[in-house]
């Protein structure tokens, strides 16, 4: 049974997970390297280009490139737009919830990103497993990684992408309630378990006569 985690297994922990985890994100950076750019080429699809993308040069790139501001053809006006109303409507961060242990371990996001979001849902089912909060939570962790990953895939209008998103949000916030409910169920166990240890390992003492 997994114990509460002191706050250096915490930090190892979240490292760990992070750079599980950094590999499938790298392309949120890509924009930030003025020798990194993307073409879309006349079928449509977004490809990697530029000298400093020599190992993905001429790749397709794997998500829908209009949530992500590549299409040239929608305004930076919707783009802006698109973007607020995601930062509005993102996804709970496992690390934020109230009964976890990780909870304020890392700092707040300040703005919406798709791979952001992915990653938050590959914690929450890394989570599941990791403090074993049963089957049912896992799977469900699970289905909405792999539903999100999907969703960020198609090509979708902005308008298409944004009514897609809004229902998969409020099945995944109601999820949120009971993975929340097993996380402060299984800590609570956690506490109980920790003090009955503490207890018996106490020196027995007898009784003065």
């Amino acid at each position: 049974m997994v114990g509460i985690l002191s706050s250096k297994e915490e930090k190892l922990m979240i490292n760990s997970l992070n750079s599980n985890l950094n590999y499938d994100y790298n392309t949120s950076n890509f924009k930030q390297d003025k020798n990194i750019d993307f073409k879309i080429n006349k079928h449509g699809v977004a490809v990697i280009t530029g000298e400093g993308a020599l190992p993905y040069r001429g790749k397709k790139f794997e998500y829908n490139p209009k949530i992500f501001g590549l299409d040239e053809s929608i305004s930076k006006k919707d783009m802006q737009e698109f973007n607020n109303f995601m930062k509005s409507n993102a996804l709970k961060d496992p690390n934020k919830i109230e009964k976890s242990p990780l909870k304020d371990f890392n700092p707040a996001y300040t703005k919406w990103d798709p791979t952001t979001e992915k990653m938050m849902l590959g914690f929450f089912v890394s989570y599941s497993k990791m403090f074993h909060l049963g089957y049912d939570i896992i799977k469900k962790a699970d289905e909405f990684y792999k539903e999100f990953d999907a969703l960020i895939s198609k090509d979708l209008s902005l308008n298409e992408f944004k009514t897609k998103y809004i229902d998969f949000k409020q099945r995944h916030d109601e999820f949120v309630k009971e993975y929340e409910m097993a996380m402060g169920d299984k800590m609570l166990l956690s506490s109980d378990d920790e003090i009955i240890t503490q207890q018996s390992e106490k020196p027995f003492k007898a009784i003065q006569g």
